[in-house]
């Protein structure tokens, strides 16, 4: 169907190729088309004529040109789609129809891009509405691709996600959560680099740091479980330290908070108690993050430490007192107080008989200098005396000759090996004097034995001597009574004897003399 204008009312009006007439419906008066489509033959060529050399010119950037040429055409044909269509590219500065397609801002929104629609057949539809619709999907990678070179991988990967399967929307998906990841892992997020290596999967070597998240994490649960057993065990200085080292796993951050609100209880107790030094170890372990006021607390600490610390060097107890002043160092004149301490156990130890107690003190003031003397070099004498004494008494203890070893050994009390070297010599003394016992208890009961078979045997003087050198050896001494009156008695009736016989030898020579 071609159109042409009525030559009454102006009205349009359609007709078919082939006709010569057409009668307006609205004034009912005949108008002759044949020299009408001639018109419209030729301004249908003149037509694509100028939208040819329209979108000619816009391929060379002539953009005002070919707009003007459009609007040449759509003074002939105000409804020509491809007039529109010219329109928008030039309004756009778009050399060619498939730009349409990369356009960042919207176009849809165009008169010029709503006419070519209205006015365009369905293919011409069809293919603006792709444009359009591709339109989006570049928008929004280029925001995307945008973001990821500003690093900021979080909004790129929201961008990206949402065109997945254009372009290389996915690789670059996968490129964000693989950074995200990475970026997780140095913040010690892991929980977090964990999920966003889930989601960039055969990216690189997400496998393995997603592997080594898990580790992390597992090792992570170790301690936090560990820190949760020392809460419980009332050691929160430690437990403190164990979440702090996981702040970013699970309720961490929130359990190192609550470990610093005991800590600071436990010293507020500790000082009520009088045990300041404790307290002091609490309230230095929250001061530095100005917790409340535990860096006044600490100060009150230090104050009550330092004149603790002076009774203890007014009685005399100088390492007691250096161990105190050592715990405040820094405050007002702790450290003056120190040196001082120190300096009395330097002659303390100088006039220490054990050289291993005076090692020791000597030591406790390592790199303390006093005049001429370091007690680094005396403590070098003290160990040089150490070592000869115990290289003495080992070679009297290899030489059996215990009782000096002893002596040596005992000198060195304290000394490592020393004490066990000492016992080992009692020992062997213990068990000399227990075999020379043995001995001696064989000995007495021989000697015990064969006197026994003296008495049997009625040798009552030897037997007596024998139970007599044994002393007060089981029953020797009545065993020797024994003796010594039955040897009385034997020789009494000896005697008696004796007396009679001398008598009847008498009587019987009396007698012989009479007859």
């Amino acid at each position: 169907m071609s159109v042409i204008k009525c030559q009454s009312c102006g009205a349009s009006l359609n007709f078919p190729e082939n006709a010569e007439f057409v009668t307006c419906p609205y004034c009912n008066s005949t108008n002759a088309i044949s020299g009408e489509l001639d018109q419209i033959h030729a301004d249908k060529k003149e037509i694509e004529r100028l939208l040819t050399r329209a979108f000619l010119i816009l391929e060379d950037g002539e953009f005002k040109r070919a707009d003007e040429l459009c609007e040449q055409v759509l003074d002939k044909d105000p409804k020509n789609p491809n007039a529109y269509l010219a329109k928008l590219m030039a309004s756009l500065r778009l050399k060619k129809e498939e730009q349409l397609a990369e356009r960042v801002k919207p176009f849809t929104d165009s008169s010029f891009y709503a006419k070519a629609v209205r006015f365009g057949n369905a293919e011409m539809r069809a293919r603006l509405e792709g444009y359009a619709e591709e339109s989006k999907k570049f928008a929004l990678y280029s925001e995307g691709c945008k973001f990821l070179s500003y690093s900021s991988y979080e909004e790129a990967a929201e961008y990206f996600g949402q065109v997945k399967g254009y372009r290389d929307s996915d690789e670059k998906f996968k490129e964000c959560c693989y950074s995200l990841g990475c970026l997780g892992m140095e913040n010690e997020k892991y929980s977090i680099a964990l999920d966003c290596f889930a989601k960039s999967t055969g990216y690189r070597d997400t496998e393995a740091k997603a592997g080594e998240c898990r580790r992390i994490l597992a090792e992570q649960q170790e301690i936090y479980e560990h820190a949760q057993e020392l809460f419980k065990k009332g050691d929160y200085i430690s437990a403190r330290l164990r979440f702090d080292e996981i702040s970013s796993y699970k309720n961490s951050a929130n359990r190192s908070k609550e470990c610093r609100k005991r800590i600071y209880k436990a010293g507020e107790n500790l000082m009520a108690e009088g045990n300041y030094i404790a307290a002091l170890e609490m309230f230095e372990d929250i001061s530095y993050e100005n917790y409340r006021d535990a860096d006044s607390k600490a100060e009150e600490c230090r104050e009550k430490i330092y004149w603790l610390a002076r009774d203890l060097r007014n009685e005399k107890k100088y390492a007691e007192a250096l161990s105190l002043y050592e715990q405040i160092s820094g405050y007002d004149k702790a450290d003056h107080w120190a040196n001082r301490c120190r300096e009395n156990i330097f002659y303390e130890a100088r006039r220490c008989d054990n050289p291993v107690e005076a090692l020791k003190k000597f030591e406790s003031i390592s790199g303390f200098e006093t005049g001429y003397e370091r007690a680094d070099a005396k403590a070098q004498e003290c160990r040089e005396k150490i070592n000869e004494i115990y290289t003495r008494g080992c070679e009297y203890m290899a030489a059996g000759d215990y009782q000096n070893a002893i002596y040596r050994f005992r000198d060195i009390t304290g000394w490592p090996d020393a004490d066990a070297k000492l016992e080992e010599c009692r020992q062997k003394i213990e068990a000399d004097e227990e075999k020379r016992k043995v001995e001696e208890e064989e000995r007495r009961q021989k000697i015990y034995d064969n006197a026994c078979q003296l008495m049997a045997k009625k040798k009552y003087r030897e037997a007596a001597s024998e139970f007599y050198s044994l002393g007060s050896y089981r029953d020797s001494d009545a065993k020797n009574n024994e003796c010594y009156e039955k040897r009385m008695k034997r020789e009494f009736w000896l005697s008696v004897a004796k007396v009679t016989a001398v008598t009847i030898v008498l009587i019987l020579i009396l007698l012989y003399l009479q007859h």
